[in-house]
């Protein structure tokens, strides 16, 4: 995806794949390559986000050359869908590691004790 992770967009995408993997406690090599998806999307819509501040700033105070108000428009814009494709797929991915998340240890403990008190009741 990115030349080189040591750069600092490379470091950010590598905590929010972390971040999502240890969050939403992703398995199986399907769903960590729908986890990295949706961490390059985040980069994306942060970026898009960025981007939008810095023109509309430019703008505002710049001297000189500043964006027109297409530029800002389009920038805003860019952000918006970045942010929306971002929560889609945050949601999408949210679903599909809730639907196949395997029960711990303290799930299959739960378990068994609800079966032994039902047995002794």
């Amino acid at each position: 995806m990115l030349p080189d992770h040591r750069s600092s967009l490379g470091k950010r995408l590598r905590k929010d794949y972390d971040q999502l993997v240890t969050t939403l406690g992703v398995e199986g090599d399907l769903l960590l390559r729908e986890t990295s998806r949706v961490a390059m999307l985040g980069l994306r819509a942060r970026e898009a986000n960025r981007r939008w501040v810095e023109v509309v700033e430019k703008r505002r105070v710049g001297r000189g050359r500043r964006p027109s108000p297409q530029a800002v428009e389009r920038a805003a814009r860019r952000a918006a869908l970045d942010d929306e494709t971002y929560t889609a797929a945050l949601d999408r991915l949210r679903e599909l590691a809730a639907g196949r998340k395997s029960p711990t240890a303290l799930d299959r403990l739960r378990e068994l004790a609800g079966k032994q008190n039902g047995a002794d009741a």
